[in-house]
């Protein structure tokens, strides 16, 4: 029969059944996270008295002098009396002065754990975190802005990271310490309230308990709440995605907003899918007005960039911005960007098996290949104008790529070849009807276009 997980009342009855709603079995290799303290104590005389065995690692910061190393001393005596493993890091030199201690503490032991995890074929990392650390995580992040992940707090489990104390309480925890008189150790840096978490455990969580004694519980259901309702959107965007994103050949993700049926949140959608960019949602929702978008309008962040064209909005790298012109000097010649490469050659059109490879386009050279042509890998400048294959007139490149639907963020980014300053190919599209290969013509160029994957 399943045991009832009750959050102020902790036994090792509920422990067990705790670990094997986690999938967590005697048979896996552990390692518990042990700092000396209460809660970490606890945890270790649980997993001793459900039969468990497991190995444990402690880091001395030496922030607090002698009490840090008598907290050190404490937990290498705990294990060396109850035959554990224990994995000791001296970390007080990696710990820089004038920087938020707590989080280079935090990004230290997470670094060194997953080191041992590694190295020992450990199958999961345990620490000892409760309902009210839950909570103040939680409180934390409300206070300083933050989304459904931030609201959610910590997870029970993280990939290799296992949190089986997440659903009991503080009280539940010192309880069963009094109850079988576990030794722990306090950490004096826990009451200074110059730590914004301190003030939270010691000044907002009791006044709201004050208010409401369920208060800390219903906080941290809120994120268990806040956890499915982000699995929940998760599967709406993933939907979503599948109607309205594409990565093109050329790179670019591409959403194309046509159909979208719930313009009120689109900008949320698109906030949702890239604020992991690093854009912030004023910037989109100033981006993405109504349908259609004023085409060109463009937004940045770190390397990335957003740009409209009319129901689209396209995410581009912003290396993937107008590079220099090349010129042409050597055959063969190989020109390599972030999108794209070229390969370009002078043949005999005798040595040509067919004139219909993908991405490739040919140019008449008979009228530049024993000269000092000038000939130069480009792209579109204002006042452009190029004569199409077919047509007889010529016409504004800007008007041609209008034509052909080409986006504004792929205009100034799709190469041309010049000679002599004529545009004789927009690549990889169409060539200048003046360099079309007649029948008569010897020599051509031969430029083959291959697209690089532009965004991960």
């Amino acid at each position: 029969m399943k045991i009832e997980i009750h959050s102020d009342i902790l036994t090792v009855d509920s422990f067990r059944q705790r670990l094997k709603d986690l999938g967590i079995t005697p048979n896996h290799s552990l390692l518990l996270a042990c700092s000396g303290g209460i809660d970490s104590m606890c945890l270790a005389d649980l997993l001793i008295k459900s039969g468990y065995t497991f190995s444990v690692a402690h880091v001395n910061y030496g922030l607090r002098g002698q009490e840090s190393k008598e907290d050190m001393e404490f937990v290498q005596l705990f294990c060396k009396q109850r035959k554990l493993p224990v994995y000791v890091l001296n970390a007080h030199e990696q710990i820089k002065v004038g920087g938020n201690i707590q989080e280079q503490a935090r990004e230290i032991r997470y670094s060194w754990f997953h080191e041992l995890l590694s190295n020992h074929d450990i199958d999961f990392i345990l620490t000892a975190h409760h309902m009210n650390d839950q909570a103040e995580t939680i409180m934390l992040n409300l206070i300083r802005g933050t989304g459904l992940k931030g609201l959610a707090g910590m997870q029970h489990s993280n990939e290799k990271i296992i949190r089986p104390l997440l659903p009991y309480s503080k009280s539940a925890i010192l309880n069963y310490c009094i109850e079988y008189d576990i030794p722990y150790r306090d950490d004096s840096s826990n009451a200074e309230l110059k730590y914004t978490r301190n003030k939270i455990r010691h000044k907002v969580l009791p006044l709201l308990s004050e208010i409401n004694p369920k208060a800390i519980e219903h906080i941290a259901q809120v994120g268990q709440n806040i956890s499915f309702s982000r699995y929940a959107l998760n599967q709406l965007l993933e939907n979503l995605n599948k109607k309205h994103r594409s990565i093109k050949h050329t790179g670019e993700v591409e959403y194309d907003f046509t159909d979208f049926a719930e313009l009120g949140y689109l900008a949320d959608y698109l906030f949702y899918e890239l604020h992991g960019y690093g854009f912030n949602y004023e910037q989109i929702k100033n981006l993405c007005g109504e349908l259609p978008f004023v085409s060109g309008k463009t937004v940045y962040a770190n390397s990335y960039q957003l740009i409209t064209q009319k129901n689209k909005v396209y995410l581009v790298q912003s290396q993937n911005m107008l590079p220099s012109s090349v010129r042409v000097n050597v055959y063969p010649f190989h020109y390599i960007t972030h999108s794209f490469s070229l390969e370009i050659e002078i043949m005999k059109v005798s040595s040509i098996h067919s004139f219909q490879e993908e991405n490739t386009l040919f140019i008449l050279a008979d009228g530049f290949i024993d000269t000092e042509a000038d000939i130069v890998i480009d792209y579109w400048k204002e006042g452009d104008i190029f004569q199409p294959m077919g047509m007889h007139g010529t016409k504004k490149l800007s008007d041609y790529f209008t034509d052909k639907k080409i986006p504004v963020h792929m205009r100034i980014t799709t190469p041309l070849i010049r000679v002599n300053d004529t545009i004789a190919a927009i690549i990889p599209f169409t060539i200048h009807e003046l360099f079309r290969v007649s029948e008569n013509a010897q020599s051509l160029m031969r430029i083959r276009y291959k697209t690089q994957k532009a965004v991960e």
